[in-house]
């Protein structure tokens, strides 16, 4: 459980912030620099570490079985960069910040999943 906890806090925000590059890219029909994937990627990380470390350990008593619980968290945690990048900048940069942290969790959710999908056993 530990190496699956700590592969999903190094793999997810990578994945969150890639995802929603991506999305950009396609949706805008621009070109981004790679400069603002490592921009993303410089927000992402310290976030993770500073707010969603505590969150994490304060919500794993509760059991959480929902991947979707992981994704509403996620974007929780994303509110700590949105709100701040909601004042300064486009309000698409704000929603590209949650929609990343909501890609975060579930990525996190999906890894860090207890059960296995493993339906060839036995009763």
């Amino acid at each position: 459980m530990l190496i699956r906890t700590l592969t999903a806090f190094a793999v997810a925000p990578a994945v969150g912030a890639f995802v929603v590059f991506l999305c950009l890219l396609v949706l805008t029909h621009s070109q981004f620099e790679i400069g603002f994937l490592v921009s993303m990627l410089s927000i992402a990380y310290p976030l993770t570490l500073i707010v969603g470390v505590p969150v994490f350990l304060l919500t794993r008593s509760w059991a959480i079985i929902s991947v979707w619980m992981y994704v509403l968290l996620g974007a929780l945690v994303a509110c700590f960069a949105a709100v701040p990048l909601a004042f300064g900048f486009p309000a698409s940069l704000a929603l590209s910040a949650l929609a990343a942290g909501a890609v975060a969790g579930l990525a996190f959710g999906l890894i860090v999943r207890p059960k296995s999908n493993n339906r060839w056993r036995g009763p």
